[in-house]
């Protein structure tokens, strides 16, 4: 395994010390106002959006307790509300799209058939900016955002020429088939009994290994993201996450170990939601399988369910050994973040509804007593009106600007056209034999008339924050850094065209990676990002 150390040097073309270590004190007196927002769907029996609301109508409760309402705004797509509405009601900001599609769940046929679909509606109702990304063993980024159709449609291709690896999760059932079973055997062996027990289990061992794959590429997606504004939706094209692997007239009555597998792959699903949430992503789900037989050990290609005489003679040979559950899954990550779970076959009607769905909701804000605790906070909103759906967020965690920063620099090595404001450059200098590594030295660089300062004494003072993000060859985030430059300059330096220069030197070991560095302007916010290649 490479291992990396990020080392800084300061090389500041700036006046005064350079401070990195700590932190250090606030340049100017700052009130921060923390608001946390929900976006509401509220929908009728018929689906349909609900656009008369008003802001009496939501109560909003955080861990229990009842908030006060503070922001309030009515996102509408189609026409106006009613006159007690419209007074809310504002423009639709531009809605983020980042469509995933799970090959661990879908077939070529089943994926490519779905592609289609979305790629004829994005032409005849394309709108926002999308992202495409695709799930395999590992998650690939196949689009950032952007509003270029021929970029999405290019992604698109690409998703179509990807393999599946839906058989990794897939139940065998021929074990139910036995000859003696089919014979009608009114006894069955004990080692029998144990290789259907040891089958269930290594079943479901699969089961949460593909379950972790999209769980991963859903968490690290949205991660990437987190600290961007805007609307943020997520549509998951998936087969339904099966949960039901064992055969339930088999199973040893204290299992230890598949009771244990089964917690982890819950765990595992309240993460995505819990991760989505926090990253303010909306989750739509669609089931893009082909709807199967509810009971498939008793399909006439399974041959047997697996009953024998001696079911019969205890009563209940009649009654379904195991149903499957492709459904739990995907509709607990979709009711946790507000979105919808969607396993129709029409997959062009799912998108019209999600389409409707993000262009009509409401905004509320509230103001919690915590600011960046790091802690998990549950939501919960009422609206005063029988007979309708209401849709949200179910929590988030309570994150600082800045710790949503560096989780997104942790993971992300390219950024979108337009990432930031602020022009910074990277110069890779020549790499030298260090003791057991090489050192690379990295300079960035960005015009000092760029930096926000302040006065002090004669002269000016601002401060620059460091980040630097290191990829291998496969796009695993192998080392990050993050240093706070005080710069000071005078009022010569001011007016001058100089550049603020810092230096790193970076220790790895031989191959290719990617170095990413962003500056950001303490007092202006304004970030910037330029990345290199490296071949050593």
């Amino acid at each position: 395994m490479r291992t990396l150390i990020v080392t800084i040097l300061a090389a500041v073309s700036a006046v005064g010390r350079a401070q990195n270590v700590g932190p250090l004190p606030p340049l100017t007196a700052q009130v921060e106002v923390h608001v946390v927002n929900v976006d509401v769907s509220v929908t009728d029996n018929r689906g349909n959006p609900v656009p008369d609301l008003t802001k009496d109508d939501f109560e909003i409760l955080e861990d229990g307790r009842p908030q006060k309402l503070t922001n309030f705004s009515v996102i509408r797509g189609g026409p106006t509300p009613s006159a007690a509405a419209a007074k809310d009601r504002i423009a639709p900001q531009k809605r983020r799209i980042l469509l995933i599609v799970d090959n661990n769940y879908l077939s070529v046929v089943e994926r490519n058939q779905a592609l289609d679909v979305v790629e004829k509606y994005l032409n005849d109702s394309f709108s926002g900016d999308w992202a495409v990304a695709a799930i395999g063993h590992s998650v690939d980024m196949l689009q950032s955002f952007t509003s270029d159709k021929a970029l999405v449609h290019n992604a698109l291709a690409k998703a179509r020429k990807m393999a599946s690896n839906e058989g990794q999760h897939q139940i065998d059932r021929s074990i139910l088939s036995e000859r003696f079973i089919r014979k009608g055997d009114v006894t069955v062996s004990d080692d029998y009994k144990e290789k259907l027990a040891f089958g269930g289990r290594e079943q479901t061992f699969r089961n949460l290994l593909t379950v972790q794959n999209t769980a991963r590429a859903v968490v690290d997606t949205a991660r990437q993201y987190s600290a961007e504004d805007g609307k943020k939706f997520i549509i998951l094209v998936t087969g339904g996450m099966e949960t039901n692997t064992t055969f339930t007239a088999y199973e040893k009555e204290n299992d230890w170990e598949l009771r244990q597998l089964r917690d982890q792959i819950g765990e595992i699903s309240e993460a995505m939601v819990r991760e989505a949430n926090g990253a303010n992503f909306t989750v739509h789900v669609i089931n893009a399988r082909t709807r199967g037989m509810a009971a498939p050990q008793h399909n006439v290609s399974n041959h047997s369910s697996g009953t024998t005489s001696a079911n019969l003679l205890r009563g209940f040979g009649n009654d379904p050994i195991d149903v499957t559950d492709v459904d739990s899954i995907p509709l607990s990550i979709a009711l946790g973040t507000g979105g919808m779970y969607l396993p129709s076959s029409d997959i062009h009607q799912s998108l019209e509804k999600i389409d409707t769905l993000t262009s009509n909701f409401y905004s509320l804000g509230y103001s919690p007593e915590h600011n960046g605790d790091r802690q998990y906070h549950t939501i919960k909103v009422r609206v005063k009106r029988q007979g309708i759906r209401v849709a949200n967020r179910v929590g988030y965690f309570d994150e600082t600007p800045e710790d949503q920063l560096e989780q997104m620099l942790r993971l992300r090595m390219n950024f979108d056209s337009g990432f930031g404001s602020l022009p910074v450059k990277v110069q890779i200098g020549e790499a030298a034999l260090g003791d057991r590594d090489l050192v690379v030295p990295v300079t960035t660089a960005m015009p000092l008339a760029r930096i926000t300062v302040v006065p002090q004494d004669q002269n000016f003072i601002g401060r620059v924050h460091v980040y630097c993000s290191i990829f291998d060859e496969n796009g695993r985030n192998i080392g990050f850094s993050h240093k706070t430059q005080e710069v000071t300059i005078t009022p010569q330096q001011r007016s001058g065209a100089g550049d603020f220069r810092y230096t790193m030197k970076v220790h790895v070991q031989k191959g290719a990676f990617t170095i990413v560095v962003t500056l950001r302007d303490e007092l202006s916010n304004e970030i910037g990002s330029s990345s290199e290649v490296i071949r050593l």
